[in-house]
This record gives structure tokens, C-alpha cells and sequence, in this order.
């Protein structure tokens, strides 16, 4: 069934929004995807280009943008990059915090 993208964000304040959000959509879309990958004989060695099709198909999505990435959105990378390595040394110092 096509639906068309939400144009907001989505907001699951709750654990049981969160579950219901999960059951509901995710994982139909998952069982879908998996379905369509398994049936597809044989089966596409592209599995992300084949997934990324199907989601377009199956939503009426555009097309992704292709090419390298412009600049502010290269930046924007890069900054989660950062972000990122940051997170993951403070996790690495609260995990050895509870180690001791």
C-alpha cells in the first residue's frame, strides 16, 4: 500500500507508543522487505540498492540524491563524525567507571 512520507517528525514520548510504533509499522515493513528480497530469485547482490528500490516503489518516494555530498552537507557529516567520536569516549568512560 503506498502511502505518502509524513511531513513531520514523529514523537514516541512513551515505551508503549514506542512498542506500538514497532509492531505497527516497522516490523510489517521489515516482514515486507524481507519477503521481497527472499522471493527474488536469485536474489539481488545489491541487498541496499534492492532495498531502497522497493521502499520507493512501495511508498511512492523520489529517488535518493546522488553524488557526492555538497558542501554544507558535507560539513554537516563531519560534524556528526565528531559528535559521535565524542559520545563514544564518554560511553567508553562511564563503561570503565562501572567496571571498577
Amino acid at each position: 500500500p503506498a502511502q505518502a512520507p509524513a511531513t513531520e517528525p514523529r514523537v514516541l514520548a512513551t515505551k508503549a507508543e514506542r512498542k506500538m510504533f514497532q509492531e505497527g509499522e516497522v516490523r510489517p515493513l521489515l516482514e515486507s522487505l524481507a519477503v521481497q528480497y527472499y522471493s527474488a530469485a536469485p536474489p539481488p547482490e545489491d541487498i541496499v540498492g534492492f532495498l531502497i528500490e522497493q521502499l520507493q516503489q512501495q511508498h511512492c518516494l523520489p529517488p535518493p540524491p546522488e553524488g557526492a555530498l555538497d558542501e554544507g552537507d558535507a560539513d554537516e557529516a563531519e560534524e556528526l563524525r565528531e559528535k559521535v567520536q565524542e559520545l563514544k569516549a564518554q560511553l567508553e568512560a562511564l563503561q570503565a567507571k562501572q567496571r571498577r
